[in-house]
Order: C-alpha cells, then sequence, then structure tokens
C-alpha cells in the first residue's frame, strides 16, 4: 500500500547498470543497512538526507529510529516531520523514521521520511529529474525506502525511484544491479536525461562499493576480528543479522 502512489506496475526502467564488486554479498547488505559512514563516505546523500542525524533509541521497551538527541539537526527535523506529515496525510500517506514491517518474519521493511529542506527529490541539486510517476501532484513527497530481506532495496522519491538487487556469485563477489526508474510515459530527452537522472545514487552506491571492498579485504585478514556493533546507530544491521540467523535456524530443522 505505501509503494501503490508511484503506481510502479505502469513505471518503465530508464536505466540500469550491472556493478561487479570483489565483496560477500551480506558485506554489502550490511552496508545498506546502517548510515554510520554517511558524513564520511557520502557527501551527496546527506545533503538530501536526515539519516547522519538519526538513532536508534529505547522508547517503551521498543528500539525505535529518531533524531539524535545530541544533534543540532534535531529540532529541524522534528519540526520538518511533523509539517510534511500534515501534508502527506492528504493523501493517505504517513511521515515515519522508523521502519513498518510487513508479516514475512520481518522481511519486508518501509518507511517515508522527508528529504532535507530545500530537496524535493533525491538528485544532486534536489530539483525534479523527471515527471511525476503515479499519483503524485507534488514533488515534495520524501524518500520511500523499501527494503526486502536479504538482497534488495528501493528509494522512491515522486517523480523517480532507483532500486538495487544483489546477486552472489562466490563468497568474496557480487554483482549488483541498479536500476532507474520513471513515468511510464517519461520520454528520454525531454521529461528526463541520463546524466540529471543518474548521478546521485550512482556516485553514492559507487562509494557503498568501494567501501565494501575494503572492508572485505580487511575480513580476510588473519589477523580480522569482528568488532562490536553500535547500539545507536546500527540496530538495521543488528536486525538483519538476526533475521539471516533465524532464516538459518529454521533451514537447518
Amino acid at each position: 500500500d505505501k509503494c501503490k502512489p508511484h503506481n510502479f506496475y505502469k513505471a518503465k526502467v530508464a536505466h540500469r547498470i550491472a556493478y561487479e564488486i570483489d565483496a560477500n554479498w551480506k558485506v554489502v547488505y550490511e552496508n545498506n543497512r546502517e548510515c554510520f559512514q554517511c558524513v564520511a563516505a557520502h557527501p551527496e546523500y546527506i545533503k538530501a538526507n536526515y539519516d547522519s542525524a538519526l538513532g536508534f533509541y529505547d522508547v517503551g521497551g521498543v528500539k525505535s529510529r529518531l533524531p539524535t538527541p545530541s544533534s543540532p539537526l534535531r529540532s529541524e527535523i522534528e519540526e520538518h516531520m511533523s509539517s510534511m506529515d500534515k501534508l502527506w496525510s492528504q493523501f493517505d500517506m504517513a511521515c515515519s523514521s522508523d521502519s513498518s514491517f510487513g508479516d514475512i518474519d520481518g522481511a519486508i521493511r518501509v518507511s517515508r521520511m522527508p528529504n532535507r529542506r530545500g530537496w524535493v527529490t533525491e538528485s544532486l541539486d534536489g530539483k525534479p529529474v523527471s515527471k511525476l510517476m503515479g499519483d503524485f501532484t507534488h514533488y515534495d513527497m520524501g524518500s520511500l525506502r523499501c527494503h526486502s530481506l536479504p538482497n534488495y532495496w528501493i528509494h522512491c522519491s515522486s517523480d523517480h525511484a532507483v532500486s538495487s538487487r544483489l546477486t552472489p556469485v562466490s563468497p568474496t563477489k557480487t554483482i549488483a544491479t541498479a536500476f532507474w526508474i520513471v513515468h511510464e510515459d517519461a520520454k528520454e530527452g525531454s521529461d528526463y536525461h541520463i546524466d540529471q537522472l543518474t548521478p546521485f545514487w550512482a556516485r553514492t552506491s559507487e562509494q557503498d562499493w568501494a567501501l565494501c571492498e575494503r572492508q572485505m579485504n580487511g575480513m580476510l585478514s588473519s589477523a580480522y576480528r569482528p568488532g562490536p556493533l553500535s547500539e545507536t546507530k546500527e540496530s538495521g544491521l543488528e536486525r538483519f543479522m538476526l533475521w539471516y540467523l533465524n532464516r538459518l535456524q529454521k533451514a537447518s530443522q
């Protein structure tokens, strides 16, 4: 239901890139499940999104993803989320920094977050890069994030979406295929231009792949020892790991 306004069943793929990554598929997916590295590694992404100013905190015994109390952006995020929630409620959509979970062992996770003020879509300058998708009448509809464990995610703006699918090739190699999706009637050269549509997520993805390859090299070292997870920044990663271990346990029964 949360994806319904985008009308993906009628949308088309405008562009795709297949990346060969020298890292295990779990390393790649785990990288996607946290934004601990975003400030240092993703300059384009943090200009458009608030993720680096969010953390996981205990609320009534349940960990929820909320603005970091000490962040200078906390008030801005809370005010912006409140105003976007009022706007989006007209379209039967809710604003949430946390994920709602599907009924398949928590394998499907969805949330819609506003972009930073001044950004109406995930592009390099925050300006539209294609015509509005589906039923949308406003550009400033934030970013709908959908994750389907264990190998797929998609970020959906009002004018386009970008999905990534991981295919394991070997213990140390993964193919990540990225798809840029637009309105079914959008025409290249007039409604969208590839050099404007793709750079935001192409750069962010390539930055991640480089991090994954460096991490894989470290993990292959005889000196490698796994470290603890951040309680406030890597709860999404912990959820994935627990889900994966649970699936392995069920498969062995």
